[in-house]
Formats: C-alpha cells, sequence, structure tokens
C-alpha cells in the first residue's frame, strides 16, 4: 500500500523554524520603530473603542485608513500575540500553497520565508503581518478554485493592512497576465486595490513615505536581475517580479504613503521564489538563486534599521 499523501510533513520545518523565532521575539520583546504605532493604536482602541478620529499623532489623524482590523485584534489578544499568530499562519500557508504549485522540492524556499516573515515581528510590523495573512489566505482558497471565499479574503485585506493588500493585487495582475484567460487573478486584483482605495479616499491618512535612492537602487536591479534569470517555464514568477519592478518605479516616483514600504515586499519574496524548482528533476534551489542570495541583506537590514531607530547607540 502507498503511504499516504500528509502535506503537513512540509509544513513542519518551516513552522518550527517560525515557531522557534516568534518565541525569541516574545522573549525579547523589541522595541523597534514601529511598534510605537501598534502600542499607541491598540491602547486607544482599548480607552475609547472603535475611533475614526485622533488628534494625538501628527496633529490628528484618520484611524481606518491604518488598519480597521488590528487595533480591535490587538486589544482583545496583545498585539504581539496577535502578530505571532499572523506570522505562523502565513507561513503554514504559504508552504502549502509552493507544495501545491511546485511539488515537495519547493520546501527550500518554504523554510527561507519562514526566516523572511518574521521580520514583520522584529521590525513592528504587525499590521503588516495580520495583512500578509489574509492575503496568503485569499491565494491559498483561490489555488484550491474557490472563488467567492478567496474575493472575499481579498476584500478583507485592505480593512487589515493597505500595504499588504496593494502587494496583493499585484500578485493577482500578475497571475492574470500569465494564466491568461483566468480572471481570477485579475479579481482578486481589483477588489484587493478598490477596497484599500476607498478606505484611501474616506480616511485619508496624510502624508508620504520616503523612498530614497539607496533603497531603490538595489531593490530594482536585484528584481530586474530576478526576472531575467528565472527559467522561461516559471512564466508566473518571472511576471510576477516584472510586476514588482513597476510597483518600486511607481512608489520611487510619486509621493505616496506606499513609498519605502514597497521593499516589504521583497524581504519576503526575492529569495523564496528564487527556491522554487525550476522543471522536472531539479533541485530543490536552482543554481541562479544561489547568485542572488545577496537580496537577503534585506531581511537583517530591515530589522537592525528599525531596532537603530528606538535604540541609537
Amino acid at each position: 500500500m502507498a503511504p499516504r499523501d500528509n502535506p503537513w510533513r512540509f509544513v513542519a520545518a518551516p513552522l518550527a523554524l517560525a515557531g522557534i523565532l516568534c518565541v525569541v521575539y516574545l522573549v525579547m520583546a523589541p522595541l523597534s520603530a514601529d511598534h510605537a504605532a501598534q502600542t499607541f493604536r491598540t491602547e486607544l482602541f482599548e480607552l475609547s473603542g472603535p475611533t475614526v478620529w485622533n488628534n494625538y499623532w501628527f496633529g490628528g489623524h484618520f484611524l481606518p485608513g491604518y488598519s480597521v482590523l488590528a487595533p480591535p485584534l490587538g486589544a482583545w489578544f496583545g498585539f504581539r500575540v496577535m502578530g505571532v499568530a499572523a506570522v505562523l499562519g502565513t507561513v503554514a500557508l504559504f508552504a502549502l500553497i509552493v507544495r501545491n504549485e511546485w511539488g515537495d522540492r519547493a520546501q527550500a524556499g518554504a523554510i527561507w520565508f519562514a526566516i523572511a516573515a518574521t521580520t514583520s515581528l522584529f521590525s513592528g510590523r504587525l499590521t503588516f503581518a495580520l495583512g500578509a495573512l489574509l492575503a496568503v489566505a485569499a491565494v491559498y482558497v483561490a489555488q484550491r478554485g474557490w472563488r467567492i471565499p478567496s474575493l472575499v479574503l481579498a476584500a478583507v485585506v485592505g480593512l487589515a493592512s493597505p500595504v499588504a493588500a496593494l502587494f496583493l493585487a499585484c500578485c493577482g495582475f500578475a497571475h492574470w497576465l500569465a494564466r491568461r484567460p483566468d480572471r481570477l487573478g485579475l479579481e482578486i486584483a481589483a477588489i484587493t486595490f478598490l477596497v484599500a482605495a476607498l478606505v484611501a479616499l474616506l480616511f485619508p491618512g496624510g502624508g508620504d513615505e520616503p523612498d530614497g535612492w539607496t533603497s531603490f537602487l538595489p531593490a530594482i536591479a536585484l528584481t530586474l536581475l530576478a526576472a531575467v534569470l528565472v527559467p522561461a517555464e516559471r512564466k508566473l514568477v518571472r511576471t510576477g517580479f516584472f510586476v514588482y519592478a513597476a510597483a518600486l518605479v511607481a512608489s520611487f516616483l510619486i509621493d505616496t504613503p506606499m513609498g519605502g514600504n514597497v521593499n516589504r515586499l521583497g524581504v519576503l519574496w526575492w529569495d523564496p521564489s528564487s527556491s522554487a524548482p525550476s522543471g522536472p528533476g531539479a533541485p530543490g534551489r536552482s543554481p541562479w538563486s544561489c547568485r542572488l542570495s545577496l537580496s537577503g541583506r534585506s531581511i537583517p537590514s530591515s530589522v537592525i534599521s528599525n531596532w537603530s531607530r528606538t535604540n541609537p547607540p
């Protein structure tokens, strides 16, 4: 009798690694710069409940534009616990997605993603971690052909994290370009973008996020290099790199609240997508991706830059 297929054996390694890093995070409880925003909005919800406007931050601002879902979840469960749960769920779902796409040979990418996903914890981007969980859940559901649930999840992403919503829109658009006439990716991109845009229109945050040459040039260079070196049979991954390159250029040239936040997708995506097998019988990590492992510099630099802003030498 053939052994029963068990996808959770594939998930165990990346999930265990993420679990160890999550424990380290909870023990260390780092006070990175973005944790201030999480603490402020969580405590504000605990004191005042659902609130549209607050005067205490940058001369007053709308609150829903940052996140509708993260403040109540952070208040009910603790924002650090919320972030840990989101990261663990994201890692598990991502592993199931890549296994279904490329088989057991994609485990190297899943393990690397487990490391990349935990940067949201150490940098304090817990709202983004929640949005990433919902975005990956939308992809997981869509991969299994469940159209309506995937669209519902895609819409909810914009209520959790506008940054994660725009990333999901990029992924959905790339899927449509690479897998036409399948329209589900385009539908996901459209509904995700529309919800995020509606929230931003009704509750504008004000201000722009800078994106300097020092972050833009390495990001665009590595992204274009990856797009060129991706094997021809991996059209979806190659298209995703080109769409992400367009997002990098747009965020650099146009002053918006997104700005340098666009680099977060690169932290999550570069090496995991590079680690997927390129064809039948291929090893778990293709040779060209080893040359691109320089992109891993974005993971420690993301964490270190946030810590240094909070704890200067």
